[in-house]
C-alpha cells in the first residue's frame, strides 16, 4: 500500500504493459552497458596503440606545457614522463614555441623537420607532426615525432658520393660547376 503513494502509475497499468515497460528498460540498460564496454574497449585499444608506437608521441596544452609522453618519446628524448610533465615543450624541441611558424605549418597538416634535445643537451634531427584535439574543457596538441639522424647521415653520404670521386675522395667534375 505504501508503494501506491510513491508510484501510483505502476499500480494503474496492466500487468502486461508493466512487463513490456520493464523489458524495454532492461534492453535500454543493456545497450547502455554495451556502449560503455565498447567505449572502454576503444579507449584500451587506443592506449595500447600509443604505448607501443614506434614513433615518439607526446601531448601538450595549447600554451605549450607538456602533459604526457609515450615510452618511445621517453627513450627518444631521454627523459621520464614524470620529469617532463608540466614543463615547457621547448625543453624537448627548442624551436617549438606556441606561436612559431613551425606550429603554423603543422596546423596545416605538414610534416616538418626540426631539432630535438636528448637528455637536456644532445641535439638531433627529428621529423614532427601535430594534431589538435579538444579534451574536456581545454585544447590538446598531440605530437608524433621520430629521430631522423640515420636518414640525414645517409643523405649526406649520398651527396658526398655525388660530388666526390669514390676512389680518391677528391671533388669530381660535378662539384666544379
Amino acid at each position: 500500500l505504501m508503494l501506491e503513494i510513491y508510484f501510483p502509475i505502476w499500480f494503474s497499468l496492466s500487468p502486461w504493459l508493466l512487463v513490456v515497460l520493464m523489458a524495454h528498460a532492461f534492453i535500454v540498460l543493456g545497450k547502455l552497458e554495451h556502449t560503455g564496454l565498447l567505449l572502454f574497449s576503444e579507449r584500451k585499444r587506443s592506449h595500447a596503440i600509443v604505448q607501443n608506437s614506434f614513433d615518439g608521441i607526446f601531448t601538450a596544452s595549447v600554451d605549450g606545457v607538456i602533459e604526457s609522453l609515450n615510452p618511445t618519446a621517453e627513450k627518444l628524448f631521454g627523459i621520464r614522463r614524470e620529469q617532463a610533465r608540466g614543463n615547457a615543450i621547448s625543453m624537448l624541441i627548442p624551436e617549438l614555441l606556441p606561436d612559431s611558424t613551425l606550429v603554423q605549418r603543422m596546423m596545416q597538416n605538414e610534416v616538418v623537420e626540426s631539432v630535438g634535445v636528448r637528455n637536456g643537451q644532445n641535439r638531433f634531427p627529428i621529423e614532427l607532426t601535430m594534431t589538435e584535439m579538444s579534451q574536456h574543457d581545454h585544447g590538446l596538441l598531440v605530437y608524433s615525432t621520430r629521430d631522423i639522424s640515420l636518414r640525414k647521415q645517409q643523405e649526406a653520404e649520398i651527396r658526398f658520393k655525388d660530388f666526390h670521386d669514390g676512389l680518391t675522395r677528391l671533388p669530381n667534375r660535378k662539384s666544379l660547376n
